[in-house]
């Protein structure tokens, strides 16, 4: 999940440097990290999905998460769009029990507050930058369901027993689908210079390789959990974007960034002893 977190931090950085429109980068960000991964698949055997009820649910939120993040990031202060989308934890402790069957303890609970406070303590660092967008704040909102969503319903098809390789090159595909539309009526819709196609390459098979971790620990840790290390994403972007894009970082995201360190760790040990770790499969 840190891994992925990594992974995902650097992705906000590349869709705003990238310099095409959202539907387009979000349409050839799935295509190329899901022919790659289905290559693999195919390579390895590994069988796809039997039940796909959860699954194409998980593809469809994704391919919303896709178009909504990747136009937030452009529009406003990478720090608030990554922020906005780490107050996962508190959607996923709310729904997690009906949507998945998951309990969610109270010091997992209190975790996931601290990490929200530590991401706040981000964001409003972040209010009066000359990045800030109110529509972009709006639009990361709307992405923090969709990715809520995303979380709970790509759990959903680990419980059904699909494999991790094939259930997030599935994923890709759906949500390719969901965005080709508006990817055909952005202009332009296919990369004219070579460096876009490099950005794009190093955006599906780095970041978006996140997600194959994301599925993969989802056979392993609780969705709560897996939300909660997620907040440490937008602490890691603020951070790349103030180096590599110019953006404002300050004492509030040093502040805010050792409040959620301190909440993903408390979570980690939390989980640990209150369930054990579920291993074996893949």
């Amino acid at each position: 999940m840190l891994l992925a977190a990594t992974g995902f931090s650097w992705g906000f950085v590349l869709a705003k440097a990238i310099g095409l429109p959202a539907p387009t980068i979000a349409v050839w960000r799935m295509a190329l990290g899901g022919g790659a991964l289905t290559l693999v698949a195919l390579a390895r055997r590994v069988p796809w999905p039997r039940q796909w009820a959860g699954v194409l649910l998980a593809g469809l939120c994704f391919g919303v998460h896709q178009l909504l993040y990747v136009t937030a990031a452009q529009k406003t202060n990478i720090a608030i769009v990554a922020l906005v989308s780490a107050l996962q934890p508190v959607v996923v402790g709310l729904v997690s029990r009906r949507a998945v069957g998951e309990v969610v303890s109270r010091r997992v609970q209190a975790f996931g507050g601290l990490a929200v406070l530590g991401v706040a303590v981000v964001v409003l660092s972040s209010l009066k930058s000359a990045e800030h967008d109110y529509l972009g704040d709006l639009l990361s909102l709307l992405n923090l369901f969709a990715i809520s969503a995303y979380l709970l319903f790509g759990k959903r098809a680990r419980l059904e027993g699909a494999p991790t390789l094939t259930l997030t090159a599935s994923v890709f595909f759906i949500g390719l689908c969901l965005a080709l539309p508006f990817a055909l009526s952005a202009s332009p819709s296919v990369p004219g210079a070579s460096r876009q196609w490099l950005l794009l390459g190093v955006l599906a098979l780095g970041p978006g390789n996140g997600h194959l971790l994301v599925n993969w620990a989802h056979g392993r840790v609780s969705a709560a959990l897996v939300a909660i290390v997620l907040t440490a994403v937008p602490l890691l972007a603020s951070a790349w974007a103030a180096l590599v894009l110019g953006e404002s970082y300050g004492l509030g995201h040093v502040v805010g960034s050792l409040i959620v360190v301190v909440a993903v760790e408390g979570a980690r040990r939390a989980e640990t002893k209150s369930a054990p770790v579920v291993s074996g499969q893949r």
